[in-house]
């Protein structure tokens, strides 16, 4: 797990005053106390999400949860702890969000544990009557002595056929790898775990996420470029050949150096936030988007979106009807935010705040991992974690993008 993600700027005050007048449309659904989740997804009008030290329950190595609405209106949301992870060679500390497979089992990944306590791969099967537990299974192990394969880098990325894949560390020039995980052919069997591209040198992969026609999308950090890379993994045709990596754009240092997955719209154009400058200290926290070549060998166009100044966006963008929202963390607070597009080509992005949180309110919105995710109606669920409480506790809240 990237340790980087989790600087957390100041927030100008100023940037919260016009958060108020969204302040109807957000809620707080649950809070966790002794724990405090970070990665969410909805499914099926559900949240399923991560947690980090789920002393409550006497384990310190995390839990995966469920959160169910409410029946009537004002009414809390109901939570189910699905699995808490213990020791002994299991899953511990789940990071990013959980995905569900096509088998309707929830898949997610954990930065340390297994065998070689490098992080595994973790499986939980639904119960196969009401109110039965979901079963936990390691479906693979990552770290292992001589594989190439290290610690995980991405959350898993859906692939065809039910299978999966995961950008690790390590890769045979130590640059990073591309895991491709393939199911079984029975239930209980064996998943192959398959090293099938490892970066070149020089080139630490970062972030990986998926784009339209199986094609992966990246970020590298600032030691490949002034503010890193943006990168393109092809998938090969047939699947014997090799996957094909192309680089899209180099960030100068004066455009800020990429600590957020980047998000491929389906028009295909690239949106994404920068962090500073290599130093990771200073410099402007920006939103940008990348758009593809008119020529198929033409340049990326590169844009400026908006520029936060001091303030930097610490969650990957959701893209909806055209629109953008991000997140803002802090130690005292932060913001939610949403980012309009202009009415003529080439004009400015509009940016309204949806909500502001306080230091009496909330401390913190997020920290990377996924914990942002969007419903099919525009309802966005996010989290907020106080790693400064002893213990640890959080939040995870809605707020309405219409």
């Amino acid at each position: 797990m990237n340790s980087s993600r989790t600087v957390i700027p100041t927030l100008l005050l100023s940037l919260l005053a016009p958060a108020a007048s969204g302040a109807a449309n957000f809620a707080i659904i649950h809070s966790f106390n002794g724990s405090y989740p970070i990665g969410l997804t909805h499914e099926n009008g559900m949240i399923y999400g991560v947690s980090e030290a789920d002393v409550s329950v006497g384990f310190e190595c995390g839990s995966v949860f469920e959160l169910q609405p409410p029946v009537a209106a004002g009414d809390p949301w109901a939570i189910t702890t699905l699995y808490s992870f213990a020791s002994a060679n299991d899953a511990c500390i789940p990071v990013y969000a959980p995905v569900f497979g096509a088998d309707g089992a929830l898949y997610g990944v954990s930065a340390t544990g297994g065998s070689y306590n490098d992080g595994a791969v973790f499986q939980l099967r639904p119960p196969t009557s009401p109110g039965g537990a979901w079963t936990e299974r390691i479906i693979s192990e990552l770290g292992a002595p001589g594989a190439n394969i290290g610690f995980d880098v991405s959350p898993l990325i859906p692939g065809p056929g039910s299978s999966f894949y995961l950008l690790t560390s390590g890769g045979i020039h130590g640059w990073g790898g591309l895991l491709h995980l393939t199911p079984p052919s029975s239930p209980d069997g064996a998943w192959t775990t398959r090293l099938v591209y490892s970066f070149p040198a020089g080139t630490p992969a970062d972030s990986l996420v998926a784009g339209p026609n199986g094609v992966l999308y990246g970020t590298t950090l600032y030691e490949s470029a002034a503010g890193g890379l943006v990168f393109q993994l092809t998938p090969p045709t047939p699947p014997s050949k090799d996957w094909t990596y192309t680089v899209l754009y180099n960030l100068s240092s004066e455009q800020g150096v990429t600590l957020n997955a980047l998000t491929v719209a389906a028009d295909g154009t690239i949106y994404g936030t920068t962090y500073g400058t290599s130093s990771y200290a200073s410099g402007p926290g920006t939103v940008f988007s990348l758009t593809p070549p008119v020529s198929p060998d033409g340049p990326w166009a590169y844009a400026l979106l908006k520029s936060f100044g001091a303030n930097h966006p610490d969650q990957s963008l959701i893209v909806r009807d055209g629109n953008l929202y991000g997140a803002i963390a802090t130690a005292k607070g932060g913001a939610v935010f949403e980012l309009r597009p202009p009415d003529v080509p080439g004009g400015e992005w509009t940016s309204n705040f949806l909500h502001g949180f306080t230091d009496g309110q909330v401390p913190g919105v997020a920290l990377s991992g996924g914990a942002f995710t969007i419903s099919s109606g525009g309802m966005i669920y996010g989290a907020t974690q106080n790693i400064y409480s002893q213990p640890a506790d959080g939040t995870v809240y809605q707020i309405a993008t219409q």
